[in-house]
């Protein structure tokens, strides 16, 4: 079975979206990541498997996952019906606010560490 795009004209869809949540060691670290899932959609819109294609370590691709898992589709649909299907899913991490953080962090950190030397 070929995979269906996601969000194409007969693909599936996000009905009901679930964000994942960035890794508390990735926004401290100032860390963004791309995980691709393939995930198999039923023709009611429920992602009955959801797999790891290529990860992003560092807790990326679990959150992912579960994100995934728990969000509903509207089902790829074939000659107008509803059909089960495996799709592609890219799921992008990306740090906002968290960025200003992390560096003020990093900064943090240098500064204790100067401060056991002494």
């Amino acid at each position: 079975m070929r995979p269906f795009l996601f969000d194409a004209s007969n693909g599936p869809r996000f009905f009901d979206r679930s964000r994942p949540a960035c890794p508390n060691v990735a926004r401290q670290l100032g860390k963004e990541g791309l995980v691709f899932l393939r995930v198999t959609i039923d023709e009611r819109g429920r992602a009955n498997e959801v797999e790891p294609l290529l990860g992003a370590g560092s807790g990326f691709d679990g959150e992912a996952v579960l994100a995934v898992r728990s969000s509903t589709y509207i089902p790829a649909t074939r000659d107008g019906r509803p059909v089960t299907c495996k799709a592609i899913l890219p799921v992008r991490f990306v740090l906002k606010d968290h960025r200003i953080e992390s560096e003020s962090f990093r900064r943090e950190v240098k500064a204790q560490k100067g401060n056991a030397k002494s």
